[in-house]
Protein backbone atom coordinates (compact mmCIF):
# COMPACT_ATOMS: atom_id res chain seq x y z
CA UNK A 1 0.00 0.00 0.00
CA UNK A 2 1.66 3.41 -1.15
CA UNK A 3 2.08 6.04 1.67
CA UNK A 4 3.13 9.85 1.21
CA UNK A 5 6.97 9.85 1.11
CA UNK A 6 8.56 11.08 5.12
CA UNK A 7 10.90 13.62 2.95
CA UNK A 8 7.59 14.90 0.81
CA UNK A 9 6.12 15.85 4.12
CA UNK A 10 9.28 17.93 5.40
CA UNK A 11 9.46 19.83 1.96
CA UNK A 12 5.99 20.50 2.31
CA UNK A 13 5.97 21.78 5.90
CA UNK A 14 9.03 24.11 5.14
CA UNK A 15 7.38 25.38 2.17
CA UNK A 16 3.82 26.35 3.59
CA UNK A 17 5.46 28.12 6.54
CA UNK A 18 5.34 31.65 4.83
CA UNK A 19 1.52 30.73 4.54
CA UNK A 20 0.39 30.14 7.92
CA UNK A 21 -0.63 33.67 8.70
CA UNK A 22 -2.88 33.62 5.25
CA UNK A 23 -4.14 29.59 6.13
CA UNK A 24 -5.45 30.68 9.65
CA UNK A 25 -6.54 34.61 8.10
CA UNK A 26 -9.14 33.05 6.14
CA UNK A 27 -10.75 31.42 9.38
CA UNK A 28 -10.27 34.16 12.00
CA UNK A 29 -9.42 37.83 11.89
CA UNK A 30 -5.41 38.27 12.73
CA UNK A 31 -3.86 41.68 14.49
CA UNK A 32 -0.23 42.69 14.37
CA UNK A 33 0.65 42.52 18.36
CA UNK A 34 4.28 42.99 18.57
CA UNK A 35 5.95 40.29 16.22
CA UNK A 36 3.18 37.81 16.37
CA UNK A 37 -0.39 38.08 15.49
CA UNK A 38 -3.28 37.31 17.54
CA UNK A 39 -6.83 36.63 17.11
CA UNK A 40 -10.09 34.79 18.25
CA UNK A 41 -9.67 30.91 18.39
CA UNK A 42 -11.08 28.53 15.62
CA UNK A 43 -11.31 25.98 18.01
CA UNK A 44 -13.40 27.04 21.19
CA UNK A 45 -15.85 29.93 21.70
CA UNK A 46 -14.39 33.13 22.68
CA UNK A 47 -14.45 36.49 23.30
CA UNK A 48 -10.94 37.66 24.19
CA UNK A 49 -8.11 36.92 21.84
CA UNK A 50 -6.00 34.03 22.42
CA UNK A 51 -4.83 32.34 19.65
CA UNK A 52 -1.38 33.64 18.68
CA UNK A 53 0.55 33.26 15.44
CA UNK A 54 4.09 33.13 15.18
CA UNK A 55 4.84 34.05 11.48
CA UNK A 56 9.10 33.64 12.13
CA UNK A 57 7.93 29.82 14.03
CA UNK A 58 6.04 29.27 11.41
CA UNK A 59 3.64 27.98 14.55
CA UNK A 60 0.21 28.51 16.42
CA UNK A 61 -0.82 28.16 19.93
CA UNK A 62 -4.11 29.18 21.77
CA UNK A 63 -3.37 29.60 25.42
CA UNK A 64 -7.14 28.84 26.08
CA UNK A 65 -7.72 25.39 24.41
CA UNK A 66 -3.83 24.56 23.97
CA UNK A 67 -4.06 23.72 20.22
CA UNK A 68 -1.42 24.71 18.58
CA UNK A 69 1.41 23.34 15.42
CA UNK A 70 1.99 23.81 12.05
CA UNK A 71 0.37 24.42 9.18
CA UNK A 72 -0.45 20.89 8.28
CA UNK A 73 -1.87 20.08 11.77
CA UNK A 74 -4.08 23.17 11.12
CA UNK A 75 -5.59 22.27 8.12
CA UNK A 76 -6.07 18.79 9.73
CA UNK A 77 -7.71 20.04 13.13
CA UNK A 78 -9.83 22.99 11.58
CA UNK A 79 -11.07 21.03 8.57
CA UNK A 80 -11.41 17.56 10.30
CA UNK A 81 -9.37 15.91 7.55
CA UNK A 82 -7.49 12.80 7.79
CA UNK A 83 -3.70 13.14 7.32
CA UNK A 84 -3.60 12.24 3.70
CA UNK A 85 -6.39 14.41 2.51
CA UNK A 86 -5.01 17.32 4.67
CA UNK A 87 -2.04 16.72 3.38
CA UNK A 88 -3.08 17.41 -0.40
CA UNK A 89 -5.25 20.01 0.61
CA UNK A 90 -2.17 22.25 1.64
CA UNK A 91 -0.35 21.09 -1.24
CA UNK A 92 -3.18 22.64 -3.43
CA UNK A 93 -3.59 25.51 -1.45
CA UNK A 94 -0.08 26.50 -1.06
CA UNK A 95 0.58 25.43 -4.60
CA UNK A 96 3.21 23.09 -4.17
CA UNK A 97 4.12 19.70 -6.21
CA UNK A 98 1.85 16.61 -5.39
CA UNK A 99 2.10 14.18 -3.25
CA UNK A 100 4.29 11.72 -3.65
CA UNK A 101 4.43 8.12 -2.87
CA UNK A 102 5.95 4.92 -1.88
CA UNK A 103 5.11 1.17 -1.21
CA UNK A 104 4.96 0.14 1.95
CA UNK A 105 3.78 -2.93 3.61
CA UNK A 106 2.68 -1.87 7.34
CA UNK A 107 -0.25 -0.20 6.18
CA UNK A 108 -3.22 -1.37 8.76
CA UNK A 109 -5.97 -3.00 7.20
CA UNK A 110 -8.24 -0.48 8.57
CA UNK A 111 -6.83 1.78 5.98
CA UNK A 112 -6.88 -0.71 3.58
CA UNK A 113 -10.93 -1.38 4.60
CA UNK A 114 -11.45 2.60 4.29
CA UNK A 115 -9.99 2.78 1.00
CA UNK A 116 -12.00 0.01 -0.57
CA UNK A 117 -15.30 2.09 0.97
CA UNK A 118 -14.55 5.21 -1.24
CA UNK A 119 -13.69 2.62 -4.06
CA UNK A 120 -16.82 1.37 -3.85
CA UNK A 121 -19.06 4.74 -3.22
CA UNK A 122 -16.98 6.43 -6.42
CA UNK A 123 -17.68 3.29 -8.48
CA UNK A 124 -21.23 2.80 -7.92
CA UNK A 125 -21.48 6.66 -8.32
CA UNK A 126 -20.02 5.68 -11.88
CA UNK A 127 -22.50 2.96 -12.40
CA UNK A 128 -25.67 4.85 -11.71
CA UNK A 129 -24.64 7.62 -13.78
CA UNK A 130 -23.74 5.11 -16.56
CA UNK A 131 -27.21 4.11 -16.19
CA UNK A 132 -28.97 6.96 -16.33
CA UNK A 133 -27.22 7.76 -19.41
CA UNK A 134 -28.69 4.66 -21.09
CA UNK A 135 -32.22 5.63 -19.76
CA UNK A 136 -34.21 7.75 -22.31
CA UNK A 137 -37.29 7.34 -19.74
CA UNK A 138 -35.65 8.62 -16.98
CA UNK A 139 -34.08 11.44 -18.65
CA UNK A 140 -37.41 12.62 -20.16
CA UNK A 141 -38.42 12.27 -16.10
CA UNK A 142 -35.28 14.42 -15.18
CA UNK A 143 -36.34 16.96 -18.73
CA UNK A 144 -39.57 17.37 -17.29
CA UNK A 145 -38.81 18.12 -14.08
CA UNK A 146 -36.45 21.58 -14.90
CA UNK A 147 -33.36 19.09 -15.32
CA UNK A 148 -30.47 20.28 -17.47
CA UNK A 149 -27.42 18.07 -19.18
CA UNK A 150 -25.61 20.76 -17.06
CA UNK A 151 -27.47 19.90 -13.68
CA UNK A 152 -26.96 16.23 -13.89
CA UNK A 153 -23.08 16.62 -14.77
CA UNK A 154 -22.53 19.07 -12.03
CA UNK A 155 -24.21 17.33 -9.46
CA UNK A 156 -23.61 13.79 -11.09
CA UNK A 157 -27.19 12.43 -10.66
CA UNK A 158 -27.56 9.09 -11.73
CA UNK A 159 -30.11 6.02 -11.54
CA UNK A 160 -30.17 2.90 -9.67
CA UNK A 161 -32.14 0.28 -11.89
CA UNK A 162 -35.34 -1.94 -10.15
CA UNK A 163 -32.16 -5.07 -9.37
CA UNK A 164 -31.78 -6.17 -6.12
CA UNK A 165 -28.62 -7.76 -7.71
CA UNK A 166 -27.40 -4.72 -10.00
CA UNK A 167 -24.45 -3.29 -7.09
CA UNK A 168 -23.29 -7.32 -6.13
CA UNK A 169 -22.74 -8.41 -9.90
CA UNK A 170 -20.67 -5.34 -10.32
CA UNK A 171 -18.39 -4.15 -7.33
CA UNK A 172 -18.32 -7.55 -5.17
CA UNK A 173 -15.50 -9.05 -7.01
CA UNK A 174 -13.48 -5.59 -6.93
CA UNK A 175 -14.34 -4.37 -3.26
CA UNK A 176 -15.82 -7.26 -1.60
CA UNK A 177 -19.14 -7.83 0.08
CA UNK A 178 -17.94 -6.19 3.65
CA UNK A 179 -16.98 -3.08 2.13
CA UNK A 180 -19.95 -2.59 0.03
CA UNK A 181 -22.24 -3.12 3.40
CA UNK A 182 -19.88 -0.36 5.43
CA UNK A 183 -20.51 1.75 2.22
CA UNK A 184 -24.28 1.70 2.59
CA UNK A 185 -24.61 0.25 -1.23
CA UNK A 186 -26.01 -3.10 0.08
CA UNK A 187 -28.84 -4.53 2.74
CA UNK A 188 -28.85 -7.50 4.31
CA UNK A 189 -30.46 -10.22 7.09
CA UNK A 190 -28.88 -10.91 10.26
CA UNK A 191 -27.48 -14.42 10.16
CA UNK A 192 -27.89 -14.81 6.84
CA UNK A 193 -24.83 -14.38 3.82
CA UNK A 194 -27.79 -13.13 1.15
CA UNK A 195 -27.03 -9.46 0.20
CA UNK A 196 -29.14 -6.94 -2.02
CA UNK A 197 -28.70 -3.34 -3.60
CA UNK A 198 -30.31 -1.07 -0.99
CA UNK A 199 -31.49 1.53 -3.82
CA UNK A 200 -33.92 0.24 -6.43
CA UNK A 201 -35.60 2.11 -9.22
CA UNK A 202 -34.32 5.37 -8.02
CA UNK A 203 -33.06 8.83 -8.87
CA UNK A 204 -29.87 8.71 -7.39
CA UNK A 205 -28.31 11.93 -5.71
CA UNK A 206 -24.59 11.27 -4.98
CA UNK A 207 -23.80 13.23 -1.39
CA UNK A 208 -19.89 14.64 -1.89
CA UNK A 209 -17.75 16.03 1.31
CA UNK A 210 -15.93 19.31 0.78
CA UNK A 211 -13.16 17.87 -1.15
CA UNK A 212 -15.09 16.27 -3.75
CA UNK A 213 -15.27 12.33 -2.14
CA UNK A 214 -18.66 10.83 -2.61
CA UNK A 215 -19.27 9.51 1.16
CA UNK A 216 -23.49 8.93 0.74
CA UNK A 217 -26.40 9.28 -1.62
CA UNK A 218 -29.94 10.25 -1.32
CA UNK A 219 -32.40 8.33 -4.00
CA UNK A 220 -35.70 9.41 -4.90
CA UNK A 221 -38.52 7.32 -5.85
CA UNK A 222 -39.76 6.67 -9.33
CA UNK A 223 -42.83 4.76 -8.47
CA UNK A 224 -45.71 6.34 -9.28
CA UNK A 225 -48.90 5.46 -7.16
CA UNK A 226 -48.51 7.31 -4.22
CA UNK A 227 -49.39 4.25 -1.62
CA UNK A 228 -46.57 2.37 -3.24
CA UNK A 229 -44.26 5.63 -3.34
CA UNK A 230 -45.20 6.04 0.56
CA UNK A 231 -44.51 2.37 1.70
CA UNK A 232 -41.30 2.29 0.19
CA UNK A 233 -39.71 5.89 0.96
CA UNK A 234 -40.32 9.26 -1.36
CA UNK A 235 -36.55 10.16 -0.47
CA UNK A 236 -34.55 7.76 1.10
CA UNK A 237 -30.88 8.18 2.52
CA UNK A 238 -27.90 6.08 3.00
CA UNK A 239 -28.02 3.94 6.23
CA UNK A 240 -25.34 5.64 8.63
CA UNK A 241 -22.30 4.25 8.86
CA UNK A 242 -18.62 4.20 10.85
CA UNK A 243 -17.78 6.61 6.96
CA UNK A 244 -21.32 8.78 6.52
CA UNK A 245 -23.58 10.31 9.48
CA UNK A 246 -26.30 12.88 8.02
CA UNK A 247 -26.52 15.22 11.20
CA UNK A 248 -22.64 15.93 10.08
CA UNK A 249 -23.06 16.51 6.66
CA UNK A 250 -24.85 18.95 3.84
CA UNK A 251 -25.98 17.95 0.27
CA UNK A 252 -24.24 20.59 -2.14
CA UNK A 253 -21.92 21.85 0.34
CA UNK A 254 -18.68 20.32 -2.12
CA UNK A 255 -20.67 22.03 -5.51
CA UNK A 256 -21.05 25.31 -4.07
CA UNK A 257 -17.33 25.57 -2.95
CA UNK A 258 -16.53 24.56 -6.79
CA UNK A 259 -18.69 27.95 -7.65
CA UNK A 260 -17.75 31.55 -7.10
CA UNK A 261 -20.56 32.52 -4.82
CA UNK A 262 -23.45 35.64 -5.55
CA UNK A 263 -23.00 36.90 -2.10
CA UNK A 264 -19.50 36.15 0.02
CA UNK A 265 -19.90 35.41 3.29
CA UNK A 266 -23.37 33.99 3.04
CA UNK A 267 -25.24 30.47 2.75
CA UNK A 268 -28.72 29.82 2.03
CA UNK A 269 -29.83 26.40 3.38
CA UNK A 270 -32.87 24.95 1.75
CA UNK A 271 -34.92 21.67 2.46
CA UNK A 272 -34.06 19.00 -0.31
CA UNK A 273 -31.93 18.43 -3.01
CA UNK A 274 -34.01 19.49 -5.94
CA UNK A 275 -33.91 22.87 -4.12
CA UNK A 276 -30.07 22.59 -4.25
CA UNK A 277 -29.87 21.89 -7.82
CA UNK A 278 -32.40 24.50 -8.87
CA UNK A 279 -30.97 27.62 -6.79
CA UNK A 280 -27.63 26.29 -8.43
CA UNK A 281 -28.87 25.93 -12.34
CA UNK A 282 -30.57 29.70 -11.53
CA UNK A 283 -26.92 31.61 -10.24
CA UNK A 284 -28.02 31.29 -6.26
CA UNK A 285 -24.39 28.74 -5.82
CA UNK A 286 -24.41 29.33 -2.27
CA UNK A 287 -27.18 27.14 -1.30
CA UNK A 288 -26.90 23.71 0.41
CA UNK A 289 -29.41 21.02 2.21
CA UNK A 290 -29.69 18.99 5.10
CA UNK A 291 -29.49 15.16 4.21
CA UNK A 292 -33.49 15.12 4.92
CA UNK A 293 -33.17 15.88 8.93
CA UNK A 294 -33.58 19.19 10.33
CA UNK A 295 -30.60 21.77 10.25
CA UNK A 296 -28.22 20.35 13.03
CA UNK A 297 -25.72 22.87 15.32
CA UNK A 298 -22.88 20.22 13.68
CA UNK A 299 -23.93 21.39 10.04
CA UNK A 300 -24.33 24.78 10.99
CA UNK A 301 -20.79 24.71 12.77
CA UNK A 302 -19.24 23.39 9.41
CA UNK A 303 -20.93 25.83 7.86
CA UNK A 304 -19.48 28.81 9.63
CA UNK A 305 -16.30 27.51 8.28
CA UNK A 306 -16.85 29.30 5.37
CA UNK A 307 -19.80 31.89 5.71
CA UNK A 308 -20.70 34.36 8.47
CA UNK A 309 -24.32 34.43 7.73
CA UNK A 310 -26.32 31.33 7.32
CA UNK A 311 -29.93 32.02 5.50
CA UNK A 312 -32.76 29.38 5.98
CA UNK A 313 -35.28 29.19 3.37
CA UNK A 314 -37.98 27.06 3.58
CA UNK A 315 -41.64 26.29 2.08
CA UNK A 316 -44.53 28.34 3.24
CA UNK A 317 -46.89 25.45 4.74
CA UNK A 318 -47.08 24.29 8.56
CA UNK A 319 -44.30 21.76 8.23
CA UNK A 320 -42.05 24.84 6.78
CA UNK A 321 -42.43 26.94 9.78
CA UNK A 322 -42.11 24.29 11.98
CA UNK A 323 -38.57 23.60 10.02
CA UNK A 324 -37.53 27.11 10.45
CA UNK A 325 -38.61 27.68 13.94
CA UNK A 326 -36.42 24.55 14.94
CA UNK A 327 -33.43 25.39 12.64
CA UNK A 328 -33.52 29.05 14.51
CA UNK A 329 -33.60 27.69 17.84
CA UNK A 330 -30.48 25.61 17.21
CA UNK A 331 -28.65 28.35 15.79
CA UNK A 332 -29.60 30.62 18.94
CA UNK A 333 -26.54 28.98 20.92
CA UNK A 334 -24.14 30.25 18.16
CA UNK A 335 -25.58 33.84 17.47
CA UNK A 336 -23.36 36.65 18.43
CA UNK A 337 -22.37 39.68 16.85
CA UNK A 338 -20.22 37.72 14.29
CA UNK A 339 -22.23 34.66 13.16
CA UNK A 340 -26.09 35.62 12.15
CA UNK A 341 -28.30 33.59 10.84
CA UNK A 342 -31.95 34.70 9.37
CA UNK A 343 -35.16 33.26 7.90
CA UNK A 344 -36.85 32.94 4.11
CA UNK A 345 -40.63 31.64 4.29
CA UNK A 346 -42.03 31.27 0.55
CA UNK A 347 -45.11 31.84 -0.02
CA UNK A 348 -47.81 29.33 0.91
CA UNK A 349 -47.34 25.97 -1.63
CA UNK A 350 -44.13 26.66 -3.19
CA UNK A 351 -40.27 25.94 -2.42
CA UNK A 352 -37.40 26.92 -4.18
CA UNK A 353 -37.63 24.72 -6.69
CA UNK A 354 -41.23 25.50 -7.80
CA UNK A 355 -40.34 29.05 -6.99
CA UNK A 356 -37.80 29.39 -9.32
CA UNK A 357 -39.69 27.64 -12.06
CA UNK A 358 -42.53 30.76 -12.65
CA UNK A 359 -41.70 33.27 -15.11
CA UNK A 360 -39.14 35.59 -13.73
CA UNK A 361 -38.62 33.19 -10.85
CA UNK A 362 -35.16 34.24 -10.36
CA UNK A 363 -36.24 37.60 -9.39
CA UNK A 364 -38.89 36.53 -7.66
CA UNK A 365 -36.60 34.20 -5.54
CA UNK A 366 -34.01 36.80 -5.29
CA UNK A 367 -36.26 39.46 -4.24
CA UNK A 368 -37.64 36.79 -1.05
CA UNK A 369 -34.24 36.36 -0.10
CA UNK A 370 -33.84 40.05 0.07
CA UNK A 371 -36.46 40.08 2.72
CA UNK A 372 -34.86 37.89 5.01
CA UNK A 373 -35.93 37.71 8.93
CA UNK A 374 -33.65 37.73 11.20
CA UNK A 375 -34.08 34.37 13.54
CA UNK A 376 -34.31 37.05 16.66
CA UNK A 377 -37.74 38.26 14.91
CA UNK A 378 -38.57 35.36 13.72
CA UNK A 379 -38.90 33.66 16.63
CA UNK A 380 -40.63 36.52 18.74
CA UNK A 381 -43.25 36.52 15.84
CA UNK A 382 -43.79 32.91 15.61
CA UNK A 383 -44.58 32.52 19.16
CA UNK A 384 -47.36 35.16 19.18
CA UNK A 385 -48.29 34.45 16.09
CA UNK A 386 -49.19 30.76 17.35
CA UNK A 387 -50.61 31.80 20.94
CA UNK A 388 -51.43 35.18 20.56
CA UNK A 389 -51.07 38.45 23.02
CA UNK A 390 -54.48 39.51 23.46
CA UNK A 391 -55.16 38.43 26.83
CA UNK A 392 -53.07 37.11 29.95
CA UNK A 393 -52.90 33.13 29.29
CA UNK A 394 -51.32 34.40 25.63
CA UNK A 395 -48.90 36.57 27.15
CA UNK A 396 -48.15 34.19 29.62
CA UNK A 397 -47.63 31.09 27.19
CA UNK A 398 -45.62 33.17 24.95
CA UNK A 399 -43.26 33.58 27.54
CA UNK A 400 -43.18 30.79 28.88
CA UNK A 401 -41.36 29.58 25.91
CA UNK A 402 -39.40 32.48 25.01
CA UNK A 403 -37.34 32.04 27.54
CA UNK A 404 -36.57 28.30 26.34
CA UNK A 405 -34.86 29.59 23.21
CA UNK A 406 -33.29 32.98 25.38
CA UNK A 407 -31.83 30.79 27.85
CA UNK A 408 -30.33 29.01 24.73
CA UNK A 409 -28.22 31.89 23.62
CA UNK A 410 -24.60 31.64 25.04
CA UNK A 411 -24.18 35.28 24.39
CA UNK A 412 -25.03 37.60 27.30
CA UNK A 413 -25.29 40.51 25.47
CA UNK A 414 -27.47 39.05 22.79
CA UNK A 415 -29.48 37.49 25.66
CA UNK A 416 -30.47 40.65 27.03
CA UNK A 417 -31.50 41.73 23.88
CA UNK A 418 -33.84 39.40 23.08
CA UNK A 419 -35.18 39.91 26.64
CA UNK A 420 -35.65 43.66 25.21
CA UNK A 421 -37.33 42.26 21.82
CA UNK A 422 -39.56 39.72 23.48
CA UNK A 423 -41.18 42.79 25.96
CA UNK A 424 -41.49 45.30 23.08
CA UNK A 425 -43.51 42.63 21.08
CA UNK A 426 -46.10 41.83 24.06
CA UNK A 427 -46.07 45.63 24.59
CA UNK A 428 -44.58 44.75 28.57
CA UNK A 429 -41.88 46.96 30.63
CA UNK A 430 -38.97 45.56 30.60
CA UNK A 431 -38.75 45.99 34.41
CA UNK A 432 -41.55 43.68 34.95
CA UNK A 433 -40.83 40.97 32.90
CA UNK A 434 -37.53 40.86 34.63
CA UNK A 435 -38.07 42.66 37.92
CA UNK A 436 -34.21 44.07 39.39
CA UNK A 437 -33.33 40.60 38.40
CA UNK A 438 -29.32 40.14 38.85
CA UNK A 439 -26.91 38.91 36.21
CA UNK A 440 -25.63 35.88 37.73
CA UNK A 441 -23.95 32.96 36.33
CA UNK A 442 -22.97 35.26 33.56
CA UNK A 443 -20.68 35.38 30.60
CA UNK A 444 -19.17 37.50 32.37
CA UNK A 445 -18.65 36.00 35.87
CA UNK A 446 -16.84 33.02 33.46
CA UNK A 447 -14.95 35.89 31.38
CA UNK A 448 -13.59 37.31 35.06
CA UNK A 449 -12.67 34.52 36.69
CA UNK A 450 -13.87 33.28 40.28
CA UNK A 451 -11.21 35.56 41.51
CA UNK A 452 -11.73 39.24 40.25
CA UNK A 453 -8.47 40.34 42.38
CA UNK A 454 -6.28 38.73 40.02
CA UNK A 455 -7.74 40.81 37.01
CA UNK A 456 -7.88 44.02 38.10
CA UNK A 457 -3.77 43.36 39.07
CA UNK A 458 -3.38 42.77 35.98
CA UNK A 459 -5.37 45.49 34.26
CA UNK A 460 -2.91 48.72 33.74
CA UNK A 461 -3.95 51.54 36.01
CA UNK A 462 -5.42 53.97 33.18
CA UNK A 463 -7.80 51.23 32.47
CA UNK A 464 -9.06 50.94 36.34
CA UNK A 465 -9.87 54.39 36.62
CA UNK A 466 -11.34 55.19 32.99
CA UNK A 467 -13.31 51.84 33.40
CA UNK A 468 -14.98 53.78 37.10
CA UNK A 469 -15.16 57.62 35.48
CA UNK A 470 -17.35 56.08 33.44
CA UNK A 471 -19.63 53.96 35.70
CA UNK A 472 -20.07 57.30 38.20
CA UNK A 473 -20.37 59.53 34.77
CA UNK A 474 -22.15 57.20 31.66
CA UNK A 475 -22.16 60.37 29.52
CA UNK A 476 -18.47 60.71 29.28
CA UNK A 477 -18.42 57.24 27.18
CA UNK A 478 -19.75 58.77 24.44
CA UNK A 479 -17.66 62.07 25.34
CA UNK A 480 -14.01 60.01 25.54
CA UNK A 481 -14.74 56.21 24.00
CA UNK A 482 -11.62 53.80 24.03
CA UNK A 483 -11.07 51.82 20.96
CA UNK A 484 -10.84 48.28 21.98
CA UNK A 485 -8.87 47.67 18.94
CA UNK A 486 -6.05 49.55 20.33
CA UNK A 487 -5.84 47.51 23.59
CA UNK A 488 -3.49 44.05 23.59
CA UNK A 489 -3.62 43.38 27.49
CA UNK A 490 -6.74 40.76 27.91
CA UNK A 491 -7.13 41.97 31.27
CA UNK A 492 -8.26 46.12 29.60
CA UNK A 493 -9.85 44.67 27.08
CA UNK A 494 -12.30 42.27 29.74
CA UNK A 495 -12.88 45.48 31.76
CA UNK A 496 -13.77 47.86 28.98
CA UNK A 497 -16.16 45.05 27.66
CA UNK A 498 -17.41 44.33 30.79
CA UNK A 499 -18.36 48.44 31.57
CA UNK A 500 -20.07 49.37 28.50
CA UNK A 501 -22.02 46.04 28.54
CA UNK A 502 -23.04 47.19 32.16
CA UNK A 503 -23.90 50.49 31.35
CA UNK A 504 -25.68 49.17 28.52
CA UNK A 505 -27.98 47.66 30.71
CA UNK A 506 -28.26 50.12 33.00
CA UNK A 507 -29.67 52.58 30.71
CA UNK A 508 -31.82 50.15 29.77
CA UNK A 509 -33.59 48.84 32.58
CA UNK A 510 -32.89 52.00 34.60
CA UNK A 511 -31.37 49.77 37.18
CA UNK A 512 -27.75 51.32 39.17
CA UNK A 513 -24.88 49.42 37.80
CA UNK A 514 -23.83 47.84 41.02
CA UNK A 515 -27.59 46.63 41.34
CA UNK A 516 -27.22 44.62 38.22
CA UNK A 517 -25.30 41.52 39.78
CA UNK A 518 -25.10 39.18 42.35
CA UNK A 519 -22.50 40.17 45.37
CA UNK A 520 -18.93 39.13 43.60
CA UNK A 521 -19.54 41.49 40.38
CA UNK A 522 -21.61 44.08 42.11
CA UNK A 523 -18.17 44.23 44.43
CA UNK A 524 -16.35 44.69 41.36
CA UNK A 525 -18.69 47.67 40.05
CA UNK A 526 -18.54 49.33 43.55
CA UNK A 527 -14.44 49.28 43.91
CA UNK A 528 -14.02 50.46 40.27
CA UNK A 529 -16.21 53.62 41.03
CA UNK A 530 -13.97 54.13 43.76
CA UNK A 531 -11.09 54.23 42.32
CA UNK A 532 -12.51 57.77 39.95
CA UNK A 533 -12.59 59.98 43.26
CA UNK A 534 -15.77 61.26 45.43
CA UNK A 535 -16.76 64.25 43.81
CA UNK A 536 -16.99 66.07 40.29
CA UNK A 537 -13.96 67.96 40.95
CA UNK A 538 -12.17 64.63 41.27
CA UNK A 539 -13.26 62.39 38.95
CA UNK A 540 -12.26 65.32 36.10
CA UNK A 541 -8.68 66.01 38.14
CA UNK A 542 -8.38 61.98 37.37
CA UNK A 543 -9.45 62.36 34.06
CA UNK A 544 -7.01 65.28 33.44
CA UNK A 545 -4.22 63.34 34.55
CA UNK A 546 -4.76 60.17 32.85
CA UNK A 547 -5.24 62.69 29.42
CA UNK A 548 -8.71 61.16 28.68
CA UNK A 549 -9.63 63.96 25.91
CA UNK A 550 -8.20 67.75 25.60
CA UNK A 551 -12.15 69.03 25.95
CA UNK A 552 -11.77 68.58 29.73
CA UNK A 553 -11.78 71.77 31.12
CA UNK A 554 -15.10 72.74 28.84
CA UNK A 555 -16.65 69.66 30.07
CA UNK A 556 -16.13 70.94 33.97
CA UNK A 557 -18.18 73.76 32.78
CA UNK A 558 -20.83 71.89 31.28
CA UNK A 559 -20.91 69.07 33.75
CA UNK A 560 -21.06 71.71 36.66
CA UNK A 561 -23.99 73.60 35.15
CA UNK A 562 -25.48 70.37 35.01
CA UNK A 563 -24.93 69.67 38.40
CA UNK A 564 -26.20 72.92 39.61
CA UNK A 565 -29.42 72.55 37.04
CA UNK A 566 -29.85 69.07 38.90
CA UNK A 567 -29.88 70.55 42.62
CA UNK A 568 -31.87 73.48 41.84
CA UNK A 569 -34.59 70.77 40.66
Amino acid sequence: MARIKDSYVEKLKEHSAEYLPAIIGETTELKKNGKNLSGLCVFHAEKTPSLTVNPQKATYHCFGCEAGGDALRFIMDYYQLPFREAVDRLARKTQFSPPEYEESGKEGKSNTQSIRVKSALTSASDLYKEQLSGSETNRRYLSARGFTLEDISRFNVGFAPDDFDFIPKRLIKKVGVKALLSAGLLSSKPDSNRVWDFFRNRIMFPVRNQNGHVIAFGGRTLLTKPEEAKKAGKYINSPETDHFTKRKHLYGLYESLQQRSPEPGTINVVEGFVDVIASHRHGFFNTVAPMGTAVTPEQMTKLFRYADHLRFVFDGDKAGYSAAYRASMSMLSMSNGKKTASVVILPKGEDPDSYLAKPEGSSLFSHALSDETPISKFLIDYLVDKYGDSSVENRATVIHHAKEFIEASTDSTYKELLRIELTRALKLDEDWLYPQQPIALSTWETLLGNDEKSLLQEANDEILKYCGLVLQEPDWLKMFPLDIENLTNPSDIELIKFTTFTLEKSLNTKIPPERLYEESLANLVMYLKALSGKTLEERIDIARAYGLGSTIDGLQNQTKKQTETRISM
